[in-house]
């Protein structure tokens, strides 16, 4: 299996944030899209209740100062279009021509609204809008016949030839805004989805630095072992997935996994134990990775190691050395009597033999508190200079609790940044509950 392999440094506390919220955003990514859905059909409906339909009718002018001929009135009747627009909201504002429009409708208040505007050439144009066509269109009406008289005063006498004129407007201008809602619903909902994912990760706590160990857990530990990333291109190589020792590995993985073996032979020789078990609070953070590493450290200093696979439901240590595991023996058929005990110890590297953990069973726990377990671990520490087991995650599950009945010590294995604060710790109390001495932990990438 040809592989390709990085590895990455500690990164500061910020960069775990960022890390935790794409991890919600990936696992939650459907929430957006239900937020902005909701909110988009709620602002829709919002915008339904809320609509009035509005009609507009209009009249185009050419404005000409009574008086004025030739080019000089064209320019002029331009400029004076112009004026009309700007005073316009002058005259609106001041009354006049409301009050004049509306002394001519015979009405106390106006309808509609009105507004001019004045285009490219000497055109004028005047835009009446209400909720009802038949006012707008009177309101027009009445403005057209009352507007110069009112303008004169500001502009002089001017006179309005009708250019084109809208009628009695049929259709509403306006309309329901459900494209601007669906925007703005979308917004909000991606807006909510960032601050609820935001919250969400800044209030993840997690085992993130060797000083969160010692301070959470109280407990020392022995390895901070650099994340690797890797990379897998084919899976056409024989080669063992464990990289500890791999030469395309950065020396300072290999340096932190060879003083884990060290720290620890050093703590089996004080202690006067043989056999360590390895476990994790959850699945995931790499506690076969490490037991297989530090199995390899152990024979590379020249101790006879017997790395035994004691996750029954899910046996993983056989297939980090060998590819094609088939129908290799192990814990399983030795249980049932189909192998005797030494067959089941598969010599893999120099000096380091692994037990298969075989079958997948059910009812774990019991198995790993029989007799016959405890005569397989009794026989390694006879055989071997070192035993690690390799036991499932102790978090959920009783599997590690029955391990711990035969093991001298424990290391725990902890992925930065993974499992939850309260499931570590719970993890380590259940273990610390069966007196069990504690090696130290490591803290994986």
């Amino acid at each position: 299996m040809e592989e390709q392999i990085r590895e990455t440094k500690t990164l500061p506390e910020i960069t775990f944030f960022f890390e935790d919220f794409l991890k919600y955003l990936k696992r939650l990514f459907y929430v957006p899209v239900i937020l902005a859905l909701a909110a988009s059909i709620v602002l829709c409906g919002y915008s339904y209740l809320r609509y009035h339909p509005m009609y507009e009718a209009y009249a185009t002018f050419a404005v000409q100062l009574n008086g004025q001929y030739g080019a000089a009135s064209s320019y002029y009747s331009k400029a004076t279009a112009e004026q009309l627009e700007k005073t316009f909201p002058a005259i609106l504002n001041s009354g006049i021509l409301n009050d004049t429009v509306a002394n001519d409708l015979g009405v106390d208040k106006l309808p509609a609204s009105i507004h001019a505007s004045a285009g490219n050439a000497a055109l004028f144009t005047i835009r009446c809008t209400a909720a009802d066509p038949g006012d707008a269109y009177d309101v027009l009406m009445a403005t057209i016949k009352n507007y110069p008289s009112v303008a004169q005063y500001v502009v002089g006498d001017t006179s309005l030839l009708l250019v084109d004129e809208s009628g009695i407007p049929e259709e509403p201008y306006n309309s329901v805004a459900f494209i601007g809602s669906v925007k703005k619903g979308c917004v909000i909902g991606i807006v909510l989805s960032a601050a609820l994912i935001a919250l969400l990760a800044a209030t993840r706590k997690t085992v993130r630095s060797v000083e969160d160990i010692r301070r959470i857990l109280n407990i020392r530990c022995i390895a901070s072992l650099p994340q690797i990333r890797i990379k897998r291109r084919s899976d056409s190589s024989g080669e063992n997935h464990i990289i500890a020792f791999r030469h395309n590995v950065s020396r300072s993985y290999t340096d932190a996994v060879r003083l884990m073996g060290v720290r620890a032979e050093a703590f089996l020789k004080k202690e006067g134990g043989k056999v360590l078990m390895v476990t994790s609070a959850v699945p995931g953070e790499g506690k076969t990775s490490v037991s297989s590493g530090l199995a390899l450290a152990f024979s590379k200093q020249g101790k006879r190691v017997a790395l035994i696979d004691c996750d029954l439901r899910n046996p993983s240590v056989l297939p980090r050395f060998k590819k094609d595991v088939g129908e290799q023996s192990g814990i399983f058929e030795y249980l049932c009597g189909q192998v005797k005990l030494p067959e089941i110890f598969l010599p893999l590297e120099p000096n380091l033999c692994v037990v298969h953990a075989g079958k997948p069973v059910q009812n774990a726990s019991e198995v790993l508190d029989s007799a016959a377990v405890r005569r397989l671990i009794e026989y390694a520490g006879e055989q071997f200079d070192v035993v690690i087991l390799d036991t499932p995650p102790s978090y959920l599950l009783s599997d590690a609790l029955s391990v711990a009945k035969v093991a001298d010590s424990v290391l725990f294995v902890i992925k930065r940044n993974y499992a939850r604060t309260h499931a570590v710790t719970e993890a380590v109390d259940r273990i610390a509950e069966t007196k069990l001495p504690f090696l130290g932990c490591v803290l994986n990438g």
